[in-house]
């Protein structure tokens, strides 16, 4: 599997079919720059990486750097999905001479995770970003921020309260100074209740397979990003997708006299079992594709949950009421299914919280299968 500098969502989708077909081969060859990480491309493709990686034994990457290429691969690690091939593949050659560089980097990846792991970890992160992630296969699975130390050395994962007080860090390091009077306190009680409840669920579901098994590679984790895009940027990175287009007719920059669109991302990525056989607790395989759609939107219902009845499924209250403030939309990638949240002001008043199939179409359609789930919401900043 070849990834091209400049992948988009569409590619990542044709890359998949590729996998589900058997086509793509052991090695994927990774560029070492990219211009994929706007309206959530670095995740997406991070998403596909994990699917080859799940799929191939063994996993081999390779890189176009020197034998003694340290800052080529310092670089390459420090994109989001660099840093998940890093933890993920068993072996890295660089692409001229097919000299081993695995060694070089695993430690590279390790070195950045334990920092975005730590107090800080904006001082791992490239550009207006904060990333914190978890490597559960190689026994990093508690960030600082996110987890508590308990009796015995056990680890449990903060309260919701707690990750309020998280969300209110990572936004405003995400978010240019100048907009921060555009976050409101509402706007962050309402960012940190949904990523604790779309982390809780990748930490309650996503270390296993669908029985809890042991996965050959275990990422979690969540990106809060800033992005200055140009329209015609965006609309490439958009492309056909038409569950996508009433977002692009709709955004516009922040100010007039501004020439880019400004966004905010939050993506939250695991490498598990999927919504549906976690929820329906079995393989995909004994999944019908109606079933398998059914059982993702009832993860978004109130009380629908596998460990408690009680719970707020994962977060839709909170996601609907950014989104509707700000313009946004929510992109689900899980399974054969890719689904979109746009609850626009023309739909609000009748279906703004229903997910739709992201192609546009009016009936859901099944896709090549993706490992994990990818949520990724877009909030477009406008003036202060």
């Amino acid at each position: 599997m070849r990834l091209s500098s400049e992948f988009t969502i569409d590619r990542c989708e044709l890359a998949l079919v590729e996998l589900a077909r058997n086509i793509a081969d052991n090695d994927c060859i990774i560029p070492t720059k990219s211009k994929h990480a706007q309206f959530g491309g670095d995740a997406a493709i991070s998403q596909l990486i994990l699917s080859w990686a799940q799929a191939r034994d063994p996993c081999r990457i390779v890189l176009f750097v020197d034998q003694d290429g340290t800052s080529q691969i310092e670089a390459f690690v420090s994109r989001l999905h660099g840093l998940v091939a890093g933890l993920c593949c068993q072996a890295a050659v660089s692409f001229e001479k097919g000299s081993d560089v695995g060694e070089a980097v695993k430690s590279a990846a390790l070195r950045r995770l334990d920092t975005l792991q730590g107090r800080d970890p904006r001082l791992a992160t490239r550009g207006i970003a904060v990333e914190i992630m978890c490597a559960d296969h190689l026994g990093r699975s508690a960030p600082i921020l996110l987890y508590r130390s308990g009796e015995g050395g056990s680890m449990s994962l903060r309260s919701e309260n707690e990750f309020q007080a998280v969300a209110r860090r990572l936004l405003r390091s995400a978010t240019p100074e100048v907009y921060h009077s555009w976050l409101k306190q509402n706007d962050i009680n309402a960012a940190g209740s949904l990523i604790y409840e779309l982390f809780k669920n990748t930490d309650d579901h996503a270390r296993g397979d669908w029985r809890g098994g042991r996965l050959k590679s275990s990422v979690r984790g969540f990106v809060v990003r800033h992005h200055l895009i140009a329209r015609d940027t965006l609309r490439s990175q958009i492309g056909n997708i038409g569950g996508l287009q009433r977002f692009l007719s709709r955004v516009n920059p922040p100010s007039g006299a501004a020439s880019n669109i400004q966004l905010l991302e939050i993506s939250v990525l695991d490498s598990g079992p999927g919504y549906a056989p976690r929820l329906l607790q079995r393989p995909m395989t004994n999944i019908s594709f109606p079933d398998e759609v059914e059982a993702v939107v009832r993860c978004f219902e109130k009380n629908v949950s596998v460990k408690r009845e009680d719970g707020s499924g994962m977060g839709l209250p909170y996601i609907l009421e950014l989104l509707r403030r700000h313009q946004g939309v929510m992109k689900l990638r899980t399974g054969h299914v890719s689904l979109v949240l746009d609850p626009s002001e023309a739909d609000a008043a009748n279906d703004g919280g229903r997910l739709r199939d992201i192609g546009g179409s009016s009936k859901i359609t099944s896709l090549a299968p993706v490992s994990g789930t990818l949520v990724t919401i877009i909030l477009p900043l406008s003036a202060p």
